[in-house]
This record gives C-alpha cells, structure tokens and sequence, in this order.
C-alpha cells in the first residue's frame, strides 16, 4: 500500500490541535495506480471539540426615572440577553422585590428596588430567571447604594449598583458616598468576584496618564470627579473595563445632552479577574432612558445551574376548573363562524396598541439621530407623548378586566392566591438552597447542601448532651388522705356547703 501526503511538508511547522486536527491527514491509496483518494473524515469532531464557554452579561444604565418604563426596560434586556443590570435615578420609594413582564408568560426580571420617600434618586438591580435563585444576600445601604450577592456555578458575585452626586451637590455629600463605597468594597473577600457598575458621574478621559486601573482607551478630558474615580479604583486595584477595548467613537460615551456627549459611567472589576472579561461597550441606538446609553460587559462567568423545583404533596384534582372549560367549548360550527367573522370585522377598526406605538417611538428616535434637526425631534417628541397614553390606556384596560373577575365568585377565591403570589413576589430571596459545611465554606451543590443536613441531624439526635441533675426530695410516709367531693369545687361552694351545715 502507498502512503502518501495531501501537502507539501513546511519549514518550522507547529502542531495546532485545534487547527491541524481537522485538516487533511495522511490516507491510504485506494487504486492500483496509486491515486490518493481523501474519503469522508471520521472522529475528527470527536478530536477537537470547541468547547463554548458559558458567559454572563452584565449592564448598567441611568434611567431617568423607572415609571412607565418596566415592560420596555424588560423588553431592552430580553434583546440584549442581560442576566444582571444595575440601574440608576429610577425615583421609586420603597425597599421591595418585584417581577416585570413575568406575568405574560416570558421570561421576566426580578427587580430589587429601593429609594427614598421622597421620590429622589434610587437604585435597582434587575436579574434574569437563571439568577433569581441563586440569590445569596442583599444589602440596601441608602438610594445612591446597593449591593446583591449571588452564587453563580463556580464563584461567589457581589454586585453593587452606585449613582454617584452629580456636579454641584455638597461636597460633604460627595464625600459621604464615596467613603461609603470604599467601606463596603473593603468588606468584600478577597477571593470574591466584585463588579461596581453605575453612573460615577466622573470624566477619566481618554489617556491612562501612568493609573494602572486605566486602559488607555477612554473618552474626553479628565475632571476632578474622574480623580476621584481613579484614586478610588487604584486603592482597591480596580479596573475601568470600559476604558481597555478598542472601540469606535459611538461606542465611548454614554451621556448624551445637546451636542454634547461623554463618558460618566463606569463597570469596575479587581484586577485578578480582568482575563474573564470579553467585551465591554456602550450600545448607542437604545431608546430606554432620555440622555444615558447602556454599557454591557461580557464576562466568562458560568450562570447558575438552574435546579429542577421539588414539589411535595398528595396530586390534587382541580374540579373547578371543569366549568371553566365546558364555557370555552363552542357548541356548533356556526358560532365558531360567527366569532370568527366578528373577530375579523373589529379588528381594523381598533386603534392601534401600546406596541406598536412604542415601535413607531424607537423608530422616530433613530431617525432623529440620524438626522439631529427640531423637525424630528418634535415629531419624536409627539410619538413619545402618544406611545405613553396608549401604555396608560393598555394598562388601565387590563386592571379593568382584573377587577371585573375579581368580583365574580371565581374571583373570590383567586383573591387570596393572587395576594400570596405577589407578597411571594415582593420578597428579596424566594429559593436559595445553601448551606455551610463545618468549617463554614458555603456548599452551593445541592446533594452536598443535602448530606450536610443529614450529618446535621444525625449529630444533634445521637448526640447526648449533660443535662442537670434532678432535685432528690424525701419519701412521704403514712395513708392517702381521702379526696371529697366538695375539695374539687370552687370556693363559694363550699362556703356555701358549710353555711347549710
């Protein structure tokens, strides 16, 4: 048999696993003349595998204000593939969890919120289905900070949402946050994964300047709050993340006002953890809040592996849910056709929905970015003010149709399901299924979390503990007195009994 090559052999020639095993290899002549014939490659896919390494997405955005924005913020990040978003100046009061666009059947946010009553400032932290379980702990130190611990697959995550004073507050006040801030990333382990993401409300410009914490890539001129950022990241050997990519000018600034646009906020991560970063932008052409653009950050981090629920309990028989389905069923063919032709006839003829009109919005917006003249931007400004009437009006139909049912004897009883469910809702951890070994290292398996259980109880019901002696008290020695009748009553019986008597 003839052995020959299918290329000529190279000078200083390296060996790539992931490149020369899927190349042609040397093949046996299949002819009598001797003609190389290539045959289909075999367990070539078996050799090299490329292997897609799990990322977690992270943001951070400046809102404006969070009211009437939930289901578009949703819809933003759903497009996007965020799993965590920290947002800034949302204006909501309140220390609560809720879920937006989870109700439609979608994977919806959990959103942790907290402000102060007055309506001002406020930060949230938005998580993705995948994350809302792996919830370890939140702290909400006042409306400028905030911070959630999770336990992803293979590292414990403290994330801190910061709005930082903007220009003209107290410098007591600046001073105040920023000693915050370092207090609390003090705090941190130092084997922990850190992100700080947030409005900073600082210019770090576009030079590093010899700041090890700079990558030489940012935008604009250096300010007296960029030093502050500076100092405050080269004390805790922090990295500017969006300061270390080459990118195109669109992608630098996230703050837009008139003609003028800089770059204020920020994604910050330790130094040691800088080679699990990918990417890092500004995504221009996002339409949710008014000024600022969201900036995302790819990061080599394995999400949390979902657990399948448990659910214990006899299987129930749901018998009121027959009638529902026998008033669904439609009885002949010609009613069907009549809902249908009905169906059909009043659909042209309703208004357009919210939808749409937030489509014809963004659409608008782009343009007016395209083309920055007053024209568009008062027909940007018109669509925006009909997209949010016709919000308003979408949400005051559904709540109407709520109530409606509500009201029903149906509706009685879906009440309290529907109570419980939203204070369910409203509470920061809903499934976290950790716990500590002995030495105190937090066991995020839950076959290990189980077994410790096990070795748990074990322990405390075979253990036996010093219990302290009883009290030894002499014998009584003589008959039983007898009992009588009267000694079991009350008092006024027998003082009635030794009155007759």
């Amino acid at each position: 048999m003839m052995i020959g090559l299918s290329h000529r052999p190279r000078r200083n020639a390296r060996a790539s696993t992931s490149v020369d095993a899927a190349g042609r290899a040397p093949v046996l002549s299949r002819n009598g003349q001797g003609f190389l014939t290539h045959g289909r490659r075999q367990d070539v896919s078996k050799l090299v595998r490329t292997q897609r390494t799990k990322q977690t997405r992270v943001c951070t955005l400046n809102v404006g204000t969070l009211t009437g924005k939930t289901e578009e913020l949703a819809r933003a990040l759903r497009k996007r593939c965020i799993d965590i978003c920290a947002l800034q100046e949302t204006r909501w009061s309140g220390a609560k969890s809720c879920d937006i666009e989870r109700e439609r059947g979608k994977n919806g946010y959990k959103l942790l919120y907290f402000g102060n009553p007055h309506t001002q400032y406020g930060v949230d932290i938005a998580i993705s289905e995948g994350f809302r379980d792996a919830i370890k702990e939140v702290k909400r130190f006042d409306d400028r900070l905030m911070k959630l611990t999770i336990i992803s697959a293979d590292r414990t995550i403290h994330f801190f949402t910061a709005y930082a004073p903007q220009t003209g507050r107290p410098d007591a006040e600046k001073d105040a946050f920023w000693q915050l801030l370092d207090e609390k990333t003090c705090h941190v382990p130092a084997d922990d994964y850190i992100i700080i993401a947030g409005d900073l409300n600082g210019h770090v410009g576009e030079k590093a300047d010899g700041n090890r914490c700079h990558g030489g890539k940012g935008f604009g001129a250096r300010n007296e709050g960029g030093e502050r950022i500076i100092d405050f990241a080269d004390t805790h050997d922090l990295v500017l993340m969006n300061t270390w990519f080459i990118k195109r000018l669109s992608h630098l600034p996230t703050f837009y006002s008139g003609n003028n646009k800089t770059q204020i906020d920020y994604i910050l991560i330790r130094r040691q953890h800088f080679t699990t970063v990918t990417d890092c932008k500004v995504v221009p052409y996002e339409t949710i809040a008014p000024q600022h653009r969201p900036l995302i950050s790819v990061l080599r981090i394995k999400p949390p592996i979902k657990q399948r629920e448990e659910r214990t309990g006899p299987p129930r028989i749901k018998w009121w849910r027959f009638g529902e389905k026998n008033e669904e069923t439609i009885t002949n063919v010609e009613e069907s056709w009549n809902q249908m032709k009905d169906t059909i006839h009043k659909a042209p003829l309703q208004p357009s929905g919210s939808p749409s009109r937030v489509r014809e919005k963004k659409r608008l917006y782009h343009k007016f970015l395209d083309d920055k003249t007053p024209a568009n931007w008062q027909i940007y400004k018109n669509a925006n003010r009909e997209a949010k009437k016709a919000v308003a009006v979408t949400r005051a139909n559904h709540f109407k149709s709520l109530y409606d049912e509500l009201d029903t004897r149906d509706g009685e009883r879906d009440l309290y399901r529907l109570a419980k469910s939203r204070d369910e809702r409203t509470q920061d951890i809903e499934h976290f299924c950790c716990v500590n070994d002995k030495n105190g290292t937090l066991l995020t398996d839950r076959r290990a979390a189980k077994d410790r259980w096990r070795e748990y109880f074990e322990q405390i019901s075979t253990e036996e503990f010093a219990h302290p002696p009883l009290p030894q008290s002499l014998p009584t020695f003589g008959a039983v007195l007898p009992v009588s009748v009267s000694r079991g009553g009350n008092k006024t019986n027998e003082v009635g009994e030794s009155n007759r008597t």
